[in-house]
């Protein structure tokens, strides 16, 4: 780690008698060497130098201190690591799901092999958001079938009449018997539970999956009262996120005991960070949106869900993991 960390981390360990911070250092120095590397927004600055400008952005001593102890509770999701993911909710979930649904027996294993492949071919798998790249997860996965149109579903309310005609036409003339629709991150889930309702309320006559590949606990929560609205639909998460993951706006009692002053802090320093844009705009809230409270950084963006402190670039803040932004 460069050497104005360094001697940060050697003078607040001195100043707290706490061997904390050179554990921090020692963990991060990995991670930024195994993990971090592969963040796609950022390619002009190294974490290093990324780190150092985070650290800096305020003067006061415990506050640094409070960043610097944020950064073992970033849950960071490479590139490598959510391919894997890509295998187990292709694999293990969906797979699952249909040998439940069309109650694929095992007595004859090739038998239930080539079952299993057919009812795949006459699977509809496509994505919510653009964020889900579902041609990877076809290429990922070596997917068989030879549906390629893969539409994304969301916001498809806006001209809901006429798309959906299209799409239950679509259904009927491809002959497909469940539909699955996949989704990268979801963070509070009000959006996306929007276009599911619009979905299930087309009563399309076949299973649904709603399938997560990484699920934060308001999105978890949103969607299995779905599932308990739909019997048609179902709902699974690869990886529903624990309590640790997230500054809330309010304390709970099992929350880390760091918590308490990063709560404050990213209050205080809202206006810093936003670059005095107020509550309501973009970046939203300290907790970002919806109030997540996210400590959660993908490789390839960090979701508006998760506290701008982390993300957000401003005249007065500097960035961890910038994020990219539509607009």
């Amino acid at each position: 780690m460069n050497n104005k960390i360094e001697k940060l981390v050697d003078k607040w360990a001195l100043e707290d008698n706490d061997p904390i911070y050179r554990f921090i250092n020692s963990k991060i120095t990995f991670l930024a060497a195994e993990l971090f590397h592969d963040y796609e927004p950022t390619t002009t600055l190294n974490f290093h130098t990324r780190l150092e400008k985070w650290i800096l952005n305020t003067n006061i001593n415990n506050d640094q201190k409070t960043l610097f102890k944020l950064l073992p509770y970033i849950f960071y999701l490479g590139k490598k690591e959510f391919n894997n993911l890509q295998h187990v909710a292709y694999n293990e979930i969906i797979a699952r799901w249909i040998i439940d649904k069309d109650n694929i027996k095992f007595d004859d294993l090739d038998l239930a092999k080539t079952t299993l492949n057919s009812s795949i071919s006459n699977c509809w798998i496509c994505p919510i958001t653009d964020s889900m790249d579902i041609n990877s997860f076809y290429h990922i996965n070596n997917i068989p079938g030879n549906i390629d149109y893969r539409p994304q579903w969301y916001h498809i309310d806006k001209s809901w009449n006429t798309i959906a005609g299209g799409l239950v036409k679509y259904i009927k003339t491809q002959h497909l018997r469940k539909l699955i629709l996949i989704e990268d991150f979801v963070g509070s889930g009000s959006q996306i539970a929007e276009t599911i309702e619009h979905v299930m309320d087309l009563k399309l006559g076949i299973p649904v999956l709603l399938l997560v590949i990484l699920n934060c606990p308001k999105g978890a929560k949103r969607f299995a009262s779905l599932q308990s609205k739909y019997p048609e639909l179902t709902y699974k998460a690869v990886i529903e996120l624990s309590n640790q993951c997230f500054v809330f706006k309010t304390s709970h009692k099992d929350e880390p005991k760091d918590f308490a002053a990063a709560r404050e802090l990213i209050k205080r320093l809202y206006l810093q960070t936003s670059g005095n844009i107020p509550e309501g705009l973009k970046p939203y809230t300290p907790f970002g949106y919806q109030e997540t409270g996210g400590l959660i950084v993908k490789y390839s963006n960090t979701p508006d869900n998760s506290i701008p402190v982390l993300h957000n670039k401003s005249a007065t803040w500097n960035p961890l993991f910038h994020r990219h932004s539509r607009n």
